[in-house]
């Protein structure tokens, strides 16, 4: 387990990554977990090309922050039935250490932000979010390839929907 370090150069375990069991119940039901080397060059890849996007528009901007990483079973189950969501048939891709949910950079359309998410990962999962109450879009990264390539998004109405977003069809 990686403990109080810097996983990548713009990925921190214990503010960013270490599963939050602990904010949920009285006491950690988990040593907070362990992040794939492969999802941390993921998130290194994204940030790289967001910042150059940034650049290019000259605008400031805020970094892309991480909503979601790691999670046991028992803290998933919160997440999913904290969103409305039926519990999930087996554990999400978090509760491995393959996968992190991004909120997009302020200034930067949410559209754009999903282009890159979708063209940078091209054999894993990417589900498309609005965060409805900020106006900005999420973004959920996976490295699971069975089956490859997965694209799902949320519909206004919070349901999910396999494909793309009218936005990147």
């Amino acid at each position: 387990m990686i403990v109080n370090e810097n996983i990548s150069n713009n990925l921190h375990y214990l503010r960013e990554i270490k599963c939050r069991c602990w904010r949920r119940f009285e006491a950690p039901l988990c040593d907070g977990g362990t992040l794939r080397y492969e999802v941390a060059r993921l998130f290194e890849d994204i940030r790289t090309v967001v910042s150059q996007y940034l650049r290019t528009v000259d605008h400031g901007g805020t970094p892309i922050q991480v909503n979601s990483a790691l999670r046991c079973v028992p803290y998933n189950t919160v997440v999913y039935k904290d969103q409305g969501l039926p519990h999930p048939k087996k554990p999400s891709r978090h509760c491995y250490g393959e996968a992190l949910d991004l909120v997009c950079p302020d200034g930067m359309p949410r559209e754009v932000f999903w282009g890159i998410a979708h063209d940078l990962n091209p054999q894993g999962g990417v589900g498309f979010y609005r965060l409805w109450e900020k106006g900005l879009g999420g973004v959920h990264v996976d490295i699971c390839e069975s089956p490859p390539s997965r694209r799902w998004y949320q519909r206004s109405d919070g349901g999910v929907e396999a494909g793309l977003p009218v936005e990147l069809a």
